[in-house]
């Protein structure tokens, strides 16, 4: 299907005043392709590797996928807009797909979090069109005022948490050293899980596991933020992740509950794993001292490597019904204070069902996600 200035050729024998909105709307749809074609030049000159989801799309989708990544390259220019034509059948058969594939793009760029969060630039469509064929505009809305000020905080703090990995080594090890760095240095967000904020907080994003929430709060991010910055910085690396949505749940006595969660699904040699860093994570009681919880914990080998990779290198099937370890219970006494940590019970992970009004979207996605079965880097 070609879905720039695709127009069909079609015999008008109505009135006048027919005429007249056919030939207006020939000339802006002409305006607006001469423009998208210059504009399209830009599209070239993208490279996605390791970019998951713009993997699995076909070659339309991805020139989709690749007019909306150039949206955001433009970002700052207020005038910048990119247009898809159809015809209506084009239309009707693949209208629905668009927004999908935008998300796709978003889902392979987690550095894009300022299209995120309460703030967040929204995209603006507007439509142009006949019984005969449909235009599409699109344009990126405003950005925070801190916007270019948050973008270099991040990639500066990614940049100084990647000082720490041995980026010489394998992949294997490269992953294992970003994933026990970001669970050492993020703390999780238990302020926003309190506000059942399900969206809209910068602890949603990469942004907030790397720099800080949208209450300033430092390293704090919940599930979808962990897994966000985990396949960020494994995507410096060289190392292709995404994110994988649906719903986890636990053994009751633990921190867990049933809903919804994200974690990640990682490529090594080929072979796909998940993983999940935000339940490998271990936080300390309230009250607790950070550092002198942690300076505890960690003298409590193996139970605490076994605990802090209960999640790690797993496949799709053992996620879903993942038994319990007695050998990650970690038990610490300080003083007269007595801690036991046993928090690696029995545990589902159920990626998204395509149920509900979204469940076009759910499924576009869905399908271009690979069932992990790897096994050469299991280490359990």
């Amino acid at each position: 299907m070609a879905y720039y200035g695709t127009r069909q050729k079609n015999r008008h024998t109505g009135l006048t005043a027919g005429v007249v909105i056919l030939t207006v709307l020939a000339v802006v749809i002409g305006a607006v392709i001469f423009v998208n074609s210059r504009r399209r030049l830009h599209d070239t000159a993208y490279t996605f590797d390791n970019c998951l989801y713009y993997e699995g799309l076909s070659d339309d989708e991805r020139e989709i996928y690749r007019m909306f990544y150039d949206l955001v390259m433009h970002r700052n220019d207020t005038a910048y807009f990119r247009f898809i034509a159809m015809d209506r059948f084009e239309y009707a058969a693949h209208g629905d797909d668009l927004i999908p594939i935008y998300d796709a793009m978003l889902l392979d760029h987690p550095e894009f979090f300022f299209l995120e969060g309460a703030t967040g630039r929204d995209l603006d469509i507007r439509g142009l069109g006949t019984n005969f064929a449909t235009v599409l505009i699109f344009h990126l809305g405003a950005g925070d005022p801190d916007e270019d000020r948050m973008i270099a905080d991040f990639e500066k703090a990614a940049d100084d948490f990647l000082l720490g990995v041995d980026l010489d080594e394998t992949d294997d090890k490269i992953e294992m050293q970003i994933h026990d760095r970001l669970i050492d240095s993020v703390t999780y967000d238990y302020e926003l899980l309190d506000k059942e904020l399900w969206e809209g907080d910068l602890g949603h994003t990469a942004y907030g596991a790397l720099v800080a929430d949208s209450d300033g709060r430092r390293h704090r991010a919940v599930c979808d933020g962990y897994a966000k910055a985990f396949q960020y910085l494994l995507g410096r690396a060289g190392i292709c992740a995404a994110v994988v949505s649906g719903e986890a749940d636990s053994e009751s006595g633990t921190l867990f509950e049933q809903g919804a969660h994200a974690w990640n699904i990682v490529r090594l040699d080929g072979e796909w794993y998940e993983v999940d860093s935000c339940w490998d994570d271990i936080d300390p009681p309230p009250g607790e001292d950070d550092d002198v919880f942690y300076k505890i914990i960690k003298f409590e080998q193996p139970q605490y490597y076994n605990a802090t990779h209960h999640w790690f290198n797993r496949t799709t099937a053992q996620m879903k019904q993942l038994a319990g370890d007695p050998n990650a219970t970690i038990r610490v006494q300080q003083g007269s204070m007595f801690y036991e940590i046993d928090h690696c019970r029995r545990s589902t992970h159920v990626r998204k069902s395509s149920a509900g009004e979204d469940a076009h979207r759910y499924e576009f996605l869905e399908r271009l996600l690979p069932v992990a079965n790897g096994t050469a880097y299991d280490i359990h």
